[in-house]
């Protein structure tokens, strides 16, 4: 990619393009379906779009279609997601171009990308920009397509924050009443033949909306965008308890410095309400201190730290095997209808990733702290999980070097007096209790 000098983007270079725009997934192709609309139809759709003036605040992502140099020059107006993208092109909008991975890159016009997924799988791209979208109450607009469109269709359907747009033929309604009753009726493209099936199954979801020619696509959209802000204020506004919700699992052994600013800078760039600090329950996998010790150090860590609280007597019986998963679990049926955000370190996230989609726990957002040194990439998602990263906090401390340093005796840096104190007082990490106060083994 480099030598086409075509700019990639990292999760958090991807995070500053987004910024304050509205994310709006475009996908489909004639090549895989019939369109359920012709060229003119097409182009009288961005037209609305235009009118609705809203065409600056918002970044246009690829969502598993080609991001070819159509876009450049045009050639490619009969397919209607390139003519949509080889319009805001033209008229420099922001572009995003999501990519599986060794894409044949002679053939993109020179927009920036983001790569995801093994090279001629076009399932991840998609299933990226759709959860980057949800996660900022976007819309994603289908249009014919195939396999990988009608997958995805049905995959929004568990994406309620997000606006999913069908383009549809004007006969729509007549065709799904026929086809209840039993018969065969043409369908024209994924996004249309979802449309047939959800109609005549009486099952459309509140966030799909039917797009007809000659409908006004940039109203549409707009009507969605201030429907899911009024419902964001009407839920903050209800009292009911933090609408936030993060759960930083880990071991602490013992919970230092760094673990209290990778956690306060989270809480304010997400504007996390509340966050759970827990322990790992499961410990066989190495020697740690016990749960309650370690339970009674992470509150002394975050003790002054408005939102930051241990698992409830409540939550933690609910917990199963303790695993990650069941964790989050718990505490999502502690908070039904909150926003959930799993913090955790880029090592974390790669095991994450091996899980099946089954064992992640459903709908959250992967806060991953960029652990210093680590130059892995990461995903814009994993699944239908949003990943946000979190890059320049990590300072390079560990647990292990903090509890090396405790065999000298002496209060490590990066160790709060606080925490220090409960571990003089126990006897932990090879500390004895005789080694006297915090005041005497900070000196």
């Amino acid at each position: 990619l480099k030598n086409f000098k075509i700019p990639v983007l990292t999760p958090h270079t991807l995070e500053h393009t987004i910024g304050e725009r509205m994310p709006i997934v475009i996908s489909g192709a004639s090549e895989y379906g019939d369109l359920p609309v012709s060229p003119a139809e097409m182009q009288a759709l961005w037209r609305s779009l235009e009118r609705s003036g809203g065409n600056s605040r918002r970044v246009f992502l690829t969502g598993g279609t080609n991001v070819s140099k159509s876009l450049a020059d045009g050639s490619g107006t009969a397919q209607a997601p390139e003519f949509l993208f080889h319009e805001a092109f033209q008229k420099k909008h922001v572009v995003v171009g999501f990519v599986p991975e060794q894409t044949n890159t002679s053939q993109l016009a020179e927009v920036p990308l983001f790569v995801t997924g093994k090279k001629g799988e076009w399932d991840a791209p998609l299933q990226s920009s759709m959860a980057v979208a949800g996660e900022k109450n976007g819309a994603a607009i289908f249009v014919g397509g195939g396999g990988t469109i009608g997958k995805a269709i049905a995959r929004a359907r568990d994406n309620p924050k997000l606006g999913v747009f069908l383009v549809v033929k004007g006969d729509v309604a007549e065709r799904a009443a026929r086809h209840a009753r039993g018969e065969e009726v043409k369908t024209f493209g994924a996004s249309d033949r979802a449309a047939v099936e959800q109609l005549a199954a009486g099952r459309l979801p509140a966030n799909f909306h039917l797009v007809k020619p000659g409908d006004d696509l940039g109203a549409l959209i707009d009507a969605h965008a201030k429907t899911t802000a009024a419902a964001a204020v009407g839920e903050r506004g209800k009292g009911a308890g933090p609408r936030r919700v993060g759960v930083f699992l880990g071991s602490f052994n013992p919970p230092h410095a760094g673990h209290r600013a990778m956690l306060e800078r989270h809480m304010k760039e997400h504007q996390l309400d509340a966050v759970y600090v827990v322990p790992d329950r499961v410990t066989s996998y190495k020697k740690l201190a016990p749960r309650d010790v370690r339970d009674e150090m992470t509150r002394a860590l975050f003790a002054d730290v408005p939102g930051v609280r241990t698992l409830t007597p409540e939550i933690a019986k609910d917990v199963k095997s303790g695993e990650m998963w069941d964790v989050m679990e718990a505490v999502r049926r502690a908070h039904p209808g909150a926003s959930l955000f799993n913090i955790m370190g880029s090592d974390t996230l790669q095991w994450w990733k091996t899980l099946p989609e089954a064992t992640r726990a459903g709908d959250m957002t992967l806060l991953v702290n960029v652990r210093k040194g680590d130059d892995t990439k990461l995903p814009a998602a994993v699944g239908r999980q949003t990943v946000r990263a979190l890059v320049g906090v990590d300072a390079g401390l560990s647990s292990t070097q903090l509890r090396e340093q405790m065999t000298t005796g002496r209060k490590p840096a990066a160790l709060p007096a606080a925490v220090w104190e409960l571990i003089v007082r126990r006897g932990l990490y090879g500390v004895a209790p005789a080694a006297g106060s915090a005041t005497r083994a900070a000196r």
